[in-house]
């Protein structure tokens, strides 16, 4: 079964768009799941790791306006080194609140749970010290002092473990889309080879040194009128000068008939042709043909008109 140019074009074409949507198709996905991971570090990630380790900060510094009030209970600036480590309290609070507020998975939420009743424990604490401090009790202070460090310890504990989840998380997500990608660059380079094994099979398809046309022609010249047409589409035309008989004379213009056999074979078989040639020829009702066979026969023996 003989496929025509125009077939093999569309199936060509066909496998490439295909293989272009693909590609299209996967480097959107891909590229998709970038931008959420990106918005997810810096919209979640980052904010969560930074909030862990500012609350952790502020409150150390609410620790240490105590413990410098501590060692002197009847300084005169008591009252307002015990406002400023209240201002530190609130301002922990609020971290830890915009800390809550954003999104974390099962193992970062039961860590961040216990570090805030770690949290608490610890604030509560700071306040008890706080009150042992203004009461000037030493022997309240040293107590209220010694469970602090208890709580403080407890609490940076768990705070660490928070914060070493919150970065696993967001190692594990940076691992997940280097996978992806990984995977993606893959299916590029496997689709770069697919495209070139496509343009290949394209060109495969579509060269078939003229065998199509070749059997259009073929049923052309099998009719006479067909082989007159093609004698005239085949025979080219052009001018020459010469000085006359002898080279005596004015100038004279002279037709000369021309056929190239060699541009004929990538067209047509020329065998099968020639024989309709002469047979057209040899019946004597086309000139045309005629004219055509003569030239066809100067051009084998490699002469002009």
């Amino acid at each position: 079964m003989t496929v025509s140019i125009k077939t093999r074009l569309a199936v060509a074409m066909a496998l490439l768009a295909s293989l272009l949507a693909v590609v299209g198709a996967l480097g959107l996905m891909g590229k998709t799941g970038s931008n959420d991971a990106n918005r997810q570090t810096y919209s979640n990630a980052l904010p969560s790791v930074n909030a862990i380790g500012e609350v952790e900060i502020v409150m150390a510094r609410q620790r240490a306006a105590l413990l410098r009030a501590a060692l002197d209970p009847a300084a005169p600036d008591l009252d307002g080194i015990i406002k400023k480590s209240k201002g530190f309290a609130d301002q922990a609070s609020d971290i830890w609140s915009r800390y809550m507020a954003l999104s974390r998975d099962a193992e970062q939420d039961r860590l961040a749970l216990d570090t805030e009743s770690k949290r608490q424990a610890f604030s509560q604490g700071l306040d008890k010290f706080a009150q042992a401090i203004k009461s000037g009790d030493q022997k309240a202070i040293m107590r209220a002092a010694l469970e602090n460090n208890d709580y403080y310890a407890a609490f940076t504990a768990s705070n660490e473990k928070l914060k070493h989840a919150t970065f696993e998380g967001a190692k594990q997500l940076y691992e997940t889309q280097q996978q992806s990608f990984s995977r993606f660059r893959v299916i590029v380079l496997l689709a770069i080879g697919a495209g070139a094994l496509a343009a290949a099979l394209s060109w495969y398809l579509t060269t078939d040194d003229g065998a199509a046309v070749r059997a259009w022609t073929s049923a052309a010249f099998a009719s006479d009128m067909g082989v007159r047409q093609l004698a005239r589409a085949f025979t080219s035309y052009g001018w020459s000068q010469g000085m006359g008989f002898g080279g005596m004379g004015d100038v004279v213009a002279k037709r000369v008939t021309s056929v190239r056999p060699t541009s004929m074979a990538r067209l047509i078989d020329l065998d099968a042709f020639r024989v309709r040639v002469e047979s057209v020829a040899a019946a004597g009702a086309s000139p045309e043909v005629r004219e055509f066979l003569e030239a066809w026969q100067r051009a084998d023996q490699g002469t002009r008109d």
